[in-house]
């Protein structure tokens, strides 16, 4: 949680953004058959638990793993400064895309905190969508904290697809499941292939319903990183996506990263257009209630 109203997308190439031949990491190719790899991890603001800096253990990861797509919750960006999740793209070779759940300041406007993309792919457009409505004015509890999902399509041989990452309320049990069922009418409109890296802060078991026509990750232990003991991150995809996930060691923050394995996703066929306008099913067992706001952004 971190101390605004507010909706702002930020977007950069590796080349924007002024990478450096010299500190950059190879990007990953694309196979024509191959999985797509999604790294994500809840960062803690920047933190790891002893309270230090951890955005060099970030950028070592993304080295290591150099997945094709990087979810990245609780990103906390200082306006009017070099920004940390600039500099984290530009050194490992990625583009970014950045859309504050809200912005914060204290009698100025001093920077934002949400969800974040990184990826090697081609950025094709950009959404930014409310998950809880109305928003209330953040005074620095988690009840008032706004909510957002953030997508992006992505170019990838034989069809594009959306990746999304978002991270839902952990004591308001309420708001998290209004934002649950936001979420599940948002993706169930996207005509095109998708998947939502999350820290969803609650297992998929205890509001997805088993029949859901749903791809979702194995529930492995990711919270609290010092004992492991709540499956609180993971992903869901569309159907046809097939998802392995493992698990990776690190104290960097609160949270342990989750490494996630997509198969196939190029041979997934985008729905027809008409497939908008049918009724949305619920994956879980509550109705779909409530509307939000959406920003938009198309990438040229």
């Amino acid at each position: 949680m971190r101390p605004g109203r507010g909706e702002l997308a930020s977007c950069c190439s590796p080349r924007d953004c002024g990478r450096s031949p010299t500190d950059a990491t190879p990007l990953p190719e694309i196979p024509p058959d191959g999985p797509l790899w999604v790294l994500h991890w809840n960062i803690h603001s920047w933190h790891a638990q002893d309270g230090n800096s951890n955005a060099a253990a970030v950028a070592d990861l993304i080295r290591q793993t150099a997945p094709h797509v990087v979810s990245l919750v609780e990103v906390d960006e200082t306006w009017g400064s070099p920004g940390q999740l600039s500099d984290l793209a530009g050194r490992c070779g990625y583009s970014w895309l950045f859309t504050p759940a809200f912005e914060f300041g204290n009698g100025k406007l001093e920077g934002g905190f949400g969800n974040a993309l990184l990826t090697t792919l081609p950025i094709l457009a950009a959404h930014q969508w409310q998950l809880l409505w109305p928003p209330q004015l953040y005074d620095r509890t988690e009840s008032s904290e706004p909510r957002a999902l953030l997508l992006a399509c992505l170019g990838w041989p034989g069809t594009p697809f959306w990746a999304g990452t978002s991270h839902l309320p952990r004591e308001d049990e309420q708001a998290r499941d209004a934002a649950l069922e936001r979420l599940q009418t948002l993706t169930g409109a996207l005509l095109e292939p998708w998947f939502v890296a999350s820290d969803f802060n609650t297992p998929a078991s205890s509001w997805l319903d088993p029949a859901a026509p749903v791809a979702v990750s194995a529930p492995l232990m990711t919270y609290p990183a010092s004992a492991p003991a709540e499956p609180i991150d993971y992903c869901i995809a569309s159907p046809g996506f097939q998802l392995d996930a493992e698990v990776l060691d690190s104290t960097a923050s609160d949270h342990l990263p989750l490494l996630i394995t997509a198969s196939q996703p190029r041979r997934l066929a985008p729905r027809p257009a008409a497939a908008r306008r049918a009724p949305v099913a619920p994956w879980s067992r509550a109705g779909v209630r409530g509307c939000a706001a959406e920003t938009s952004y198309a990438i040229a």
